[in-house]
């Protein structure tokens, strides 16, 4: 369809060109008018088109754009609920032929935590395990996107599967330290998410010990009003 994104920016810029083509396909019965200025293609006129267009990379590419520019920012609201419904099928069947191009990573990224705040966890997961393994051939297994997938699949699995998330945690969190540093800020999220663990798993002692370590490296880093630090003082 044709619409806006998340934050009521067109897609297309061209209004007068925009509205002139919409016209001529419905004039021509080839598209209909959805809702909130969508419109619908018929599936036959989507076969045919992808048909003379050919199975080209350059098409996918163009749809991804679309497609990046066109989903809802996180988090969703009631407002944009709407929009990732209508977009969400078509973005998954973007993604299938794009699966190792590097610049539909940050894409799948940000569809596997959208599909997490829906709250189906599930997808996220596989999503993200899928890109990880996808990634690392292509960016490298040290990459700090491919790293912070592997936060994303440990985070989502501490919802159902504490120990695991722990045990991915830290081994995530040794990669992390010796590629990232002990200081940046994604080697400090790990080192809070896995004290979590702990305390989920009744370890208090440790921990109250990891949170205690990892408070006066947050103030450093971050400074002592910012969210992540705030967030470790409360634990």
């Amino acid at each position: 369809g044709v619409g806006a994104d998340g934050d009521g920016s067109p897609v297309a810029t061209d209004e007068f060109n925009l509205t002139r083509a919409v016209g001529e396909l419905l004039s021509h019965s080839l598209v209909t008018r959805g809702p909130k200025g969508t419109i619908t293609i018929h599936r036959l006129i989507q076969a045919v088109t992808r048909h003379r267009l050919g199975d080209t990379p350059d098409h996918a590419a163009q749809a991804r754009d679309l497609l990046a520019a066109a989903l809802p920012k996180r988090p969703l609201t009631v407002q944009t609920m709407d929009v990732w419904n209508r977009l969400r099928s078509h973005a998954l069947a973007v993604i299938d032929h794009l699966r190792t191009d590097a610049q539909t990573f940050d894409l799948r990224y940000d569809l596997a935590f959208l599909h997490a705040d829906i709250g189906d966890l599930q997808a996220a997961i596989a999503q993200l395990k899928a890109l990880v393994d996808d990634m690392s051939p292509v960016l490298g297994p040290k990459d700090e996107r491919v790293l912070r997938a592997r936060h994303g699949v440990a985070h989502w699995i501490d919802v159902y599967d504490t120990p695991q998330a722990q045990k991915l945690l830290v081994d995530l969190l040794e990669v992390q330290t010796r590629v990232l540093g002990a200081d940046h800020p994604d080697t400090l999220t790990t080192r809070h998410d896995l004290a979590a663990t702990y305390l989920k798993l009744n370890e208090y002692d440790r921990a109250l010990q990891m949170f205690e370590n990892l408070l006066p490296v947050r103030m450093r880093v971050l400074g002592p009003n910012h969210l992540y630090t705030l967030h470790t003082r409360r634990c």
